[in-house]
C-alpha cells in the first residue's frame, strides 16, 4: 500500500474521517459541539496497523479543524500524542486539554 495514494475523507454523514481500503474502514470517530471538535478513538484495521494511516487520519483531521476554527478535544489517546509529539497543534486544542498535570 502506497500511503500517498490513500484518501482521507471527512465522512460528515456519519461524523468520522476515514479511510477506505476494499471492504476494511480505517476511522476517527468525532463530535462538534458549538467550537468544538472531539475526537474519539482512532481504529485501523489490524492487517493495517504500523502503516502509517493513524497518522495520516489524523493530520487530516487536525487541519479540518484549524481550517474551520475549531478547538481540538483529544479523547483518543492516538491524537493526544501526536499532539504532544507536534507542540504545533497544541494552539488548537480546547482550553480544558491544554492543562498539564
Amino acid at each position: 500500500m502506497n500511503l500517498s495514494e490513500v484518501e482521507v475523507v471527512n465522512n460528515s454523514e456519519n461524523n468520522q474521517f476515514e479511510i477506505r481500503i476494499k471492504d476494511l474502514v480505517a476511522k476517527i470517530p468525532y463530535n462538534i459541539e458549538d467550537e468544538s471538535i472531539g475526537f474519539f478513538h482512532t481504529h485501523v484495521p489490524e492487517e493495517w496497523r504500523g502503516k502509517g494511516l493513524a497518522k495520516k487520519m489524523t493530520e487530516c483531521a487536525l487541519n479540518y479543524a484549524k481550517d474551520n476554527n475549531l478547538k481540538v478535544l483529544p479523547y483518543c489517546s492516538f491524537v493526544a500524542e501526536y499532539i504532544e509529539k507536534h507542540p504545533e497543534w497544541e494552539p488548537y486544542l480546547h482550553s480544558r486539554k491544554r492543562q498539564r498535570g
